[in-house]
């Protein structure tokens, strides 16, 4: 990594702690210069403001979430391994960087279109990640003919959930268990086998 990328990540990195600890808002950019032990003239030499900086952490984050998300789901096997393995990785994601979740979720702010558009193609990925897992399980036979978009409506709005629920801290409960009884639902309803 050269030194001006470096640098670039290092004012990211404390960008990051500052805007979760302080909110977008309430953060200034000598705060992260300080927390990056950085001048303040040099942040502003990677970037043009402070919402510009906000733009890219995120989309820093977005890409890391992809590319994490992407290796935890090839990793698995089954239709009901790889949506495990979605929920796990997505929750494990967000109790690391809990603060920005919260920020994210919860934080009213004028969203940038930059920003907009990043989150659009983020979701569209994973929607479309969602829907080649269940399409798999569907040609596999591990999972019965459904409607495609409700189907994925309910992955997405279940990850959604519990990721909120994680971010704001009131998972009282394993990532392991929580993942195994969500998945464990969608897959199987909550018909009794009778």
């Amino acid at each position: 990594m050269s030194g001006a990328v470096a640098k670039r990540q290092i004012i990211l990195d404390a960008a990051m702690r500052v805007f979760s600890a302080k909110g977008f808002h309430n953060a200034k950019i000598e705060e992260i210069a300080q927390e990056a032990e950085v001048g303040k003239g040099t942040v502003y030499e990677y970037f043009s403001n402070k919402e510009a900086l906000f733009v890219e952490m995120l989309e820093s984050a977005f890409h890391a979430y992809t590319e994490g998300l992407t290796q935890a789901v090839s990793a698995a096997d089954g239709s009901s391994g790889r949506l495990h393995a979605m929920l796990k990785f997505s929750l494990s994601f967000i109790q690391q960087k809990q603060e920005l979740a919260r920020l994210m979720m919860e934080q009213p702010i004028g969203i940038p279109p930059r920003l907009k558009q990043s989150f659009a193609a983020l979701q569209r990925r994973i929607r479309q990640q969602v829907d080649d897992i269940l399409q798999e399980g569907v040609e596999r036979g591990e999972l019965r003919e459904h409607d495609r978009n409700v189907a994925v409506a309910m992955v997405m709005g279940t990850v959604y959930m519990f990721c909120r629920w994680e971010a704001q801290g009131r998972n009282k409960v394993s990532i392991e268990q929580i993942s195994r009884q969500a998945v464990d639902l969608l897959i199987g309803g909550l018909q009794s086998s009778r």
